[in-house]
């Protein structure tokens, strides 16, 4: 790809962008599956090339969330972010203009449709902060709460979520986590908020169907 932009003449006046949709636990903590609030499965690759803005040879820890890529990307090429856009643009971190680095990111998973044998991908909520991971995590009967302390533990092994030490750090990770949801209209019901996963619903708008609406909508035209 990048040979064939060289002998177009479009290397410096093309962004590329290099990264990818999730990671996997492949074993970690007891996990097989992505869609976990550990390290393992929320971190991607995020590579970004563009001569013309974009300084060669950096490497930063800015937290960055997929939902930020679009506006991001539009920044940089000079575009009107739409304002019911969920994520932030962020060019001016990456072509040195100023601009202020989050503090935190919203990282979910809505819905608990598909598992593997003994392994049930449950709905859970969480905000990764440069220092901690903190994330809700609900069962049919049950809560799990968890708090990892990144720069002490940077593998997630000691869920520091119950520590006394910790209660201040919580109650601020507790109160980032819920203005996230309610910037987002997240009220932990999939079928009213769906953003990620199956189902997918953004601002009220369905973007992808539920299995069972997709048979429903197939059988109405038959």
């Amino acid at each position: 790809m990048m040979n064939a932009l060289d002998e177009l003449n479009l290397s410096d006046h093309t962004i590329v962008l290099f990264t990818s949709d999730h990671g996997d636990m492949l074993g970690s903590h007891g996990h097989v599956l992505k869609g976990r609030p550990w390290d393992e499965s929320i971190i991607v690759p995020g590579i970004i090339r563009y001569p013309r803005y974009v300084e060669a040879g950096q490497k930063k820890d800015w937290l960055f969330s997929h939902v930020d890529f679009m506006p991001t990307l539009l920044g940089m090429c000079g575009i009107k972010v739409p304002e019911n856009v969920q994520g932030r643009d962020l060019s001016k971190l990456f072509t040195n203009q100023g601009g202020n680095e989050q503090k935190g990111v919203f990282c979910f998973i809505h819905h608990s449709d598909y598992m593997v044998p003994d392994e049930r991908l449950y709905p859970w909520r969480g905000v990764r902060t440069p220092k901690y991971m903190y994330a809700i995590m609900k069962g049919p009967r049950w809560v799990q709460y968890l708090m990892y302390d990144l720069k002490k533990d940077p593998y997630q092994f000691k869920n520091v979520v119950d520590d006394p030490a910790y209660a201040e750090v919580r109650a601020e990770l507790d109160t980032m986590l819920k203005k996230e949801m309610i910037r987002t209209g997240d009220n932990w019901n999939p079928k009213d908020n769906f953003i990620g996963g199956l189902g997918v619903k953004l601002d009220g708008h369905p973007a992808v169907y539920h299995p069972n609406e997709v048979k429903a909508k197939l059988k109405n035209k038959k």
